[in-house]
């Protein structure tokens, strides 16, 4: 029989007559409750492999989930701050009558476009209008080079970031223009040396030093002009001040046919121009500002500097060279292109403010017709 104060036998003597009960204690035998003879309870190897994966199962279903909400949280963060860009621009415009200038002096050789000259972009002009009235302060565009505030080029704004952008972990760039090396770009494209480089911005000449800066996610749109140098996208601008000049009407950066030009005052194009909204004849919703180009796809892309913050609509998106059928590189011409890390498509800025999703599948002439202010294209829709 079991030992004593064993619950089972306890119950045996109460329930059970004594003449049977041998018989029932032999037949069950209460087991001793030693630490030798317990018996433990838990999952077999097999039941252990089974819920494992089943929890696997579960996993694979809900990570795609999760990350689609994430995605659509980032892309609705990103087109709030294109919407926060488009109403400072506008309170700009309010202010001062005429949409901000973007500045420019370069080098007459090369490397032409760095960090000594006073080529503070529009996105500058727009910080107090984006609570970044401090930050704006700090600066005398009229005396200072940007190498002489390395504290301000080097300051991340949230606004000009888009949370999809990997680059937005790490806001701040080092482009390292002697040894051709960045924290956010592909070194195997980036394989120029710094003499042919036309526009290492983030380089100061005077000093030969490289410094760190921060990007934005936004350019500017300089209409859909391009230049002679580069065929396979060459094409003449269509509006603008300099329509039918044999060279600078394919100028796309200093004298492009969109609401965004350099101010150029070494070479003196544009200088002393201002656009208004009233300006813009093709219709502020049907005319480009401003959109997405990914850090990644441009060794240029500090928000504060001229040449840095402005894209060209001449190049397809997304960007594949027609010749090779590869994506668009990352220094020279065709670097300055829009893109976007979203699915699909991009945000692009309107002169009236909105926001659109642009999808890659517009047409080229659709496209290129929104990057013009007054070109006269007739468009059967927007996107």
């Amino acid at each position: 029989m079991g030992r004593v104060g064993d619950p089972v036998a306890v119950a045996l003597c109460f329930v059970v007559p004594s003449e049977e009960r041998e018989d029932l204690m032999s037949r069950f035998p209460v087991r001793s409750n030693t630490a030798g003879s317990r018996r433990r309870w838990g999952f077999t190897l097999i039941e252990l492999l089974v819920v494992i994966a089943i929890i696997g199962i579960l996993l694979g279903l809900l990570l795609p989930a999760v990350q689609k909400v994430r995605e659509s949280a980032s892309r609705m963060k990103c087109s709030n701050n294109l919407r926060q860009i488009g109403l400072a621009v506008h309170n700009y415009h309010q202010a001062h009558g005429a949409l901000p200038p973007s500045p420019l002096w370069i080098y007459p050789d090369k490397p032409t476009f760095t960090l000594d000259h006073r080529s503070w972009g529009w996105m500058y002009y727009i910080l107090p209008y984006i609570e970044q009235d401090n930050l704006y302060r700090q600066v005398n565009p009229q005396v200072d080079a940007l190498v002489d505030k390395p504290d301000v080029i080097r300051t991340s704004i949230k606004t000009y970031m888009c949370p999809s952008d990997p680059a937005s972990n790490n806001p701040v760039v080092f482009i390292d223009w002697m040894n051709n090396t960045s924290t956010h770009h592909d070194s195997s494209k980036f394989d120029k040396p710094l003499p042919q480089h036309h526009a290492p911005t983030s380089y100061s000449r005077a000093q030969n030093k490289s410094y760190p800066v921060a990007f934005t996610s936004y350019k500017g749109c300089w209409g859909q002009n391009w230049f002679l140098s580069t065929p396979e996208w060459s094409n003449p601008d269509v509006g603008g001040p300099y329509v039918g000049d044999p060279v600078n009407q394919w100028d796309g950066c200093n004298c492009g046919d969109g609401l965004h030009f350099a101010m150029n005052y070494t070479k003196n194009l544009n200088v002393g121009r201002y656009l208004r909204l009233t300006d813009v004849t093709d219709g502020t919703s049907t005319t480009f500002y401003a959109g997405e180009s990914k850090v990644a796809d441009n060794v240029q892309n500090m928000w504060v500097h001229t040449d840095d913050s402005g894209a060209s609509a001449v190049f397809d998106i997304p960007c594949i060279r027609p010749s090779t059928g590869q994506p668009c590189g990352m220094v020279g011409g065709d670097a300055y292109h829009y893109g976007s890390n979203h699915i699909n498509g991009l945000h692009m800025l309107y002169a009236d403010g909105s926001v659109h999703y642009v999808s890659y599948g517009i047409t080229r002439a659709t496209w290129r017709a929104l990057a013009t202010y007054n070109g006269g294209e007739v468009l059967s829709s927007t996107p």
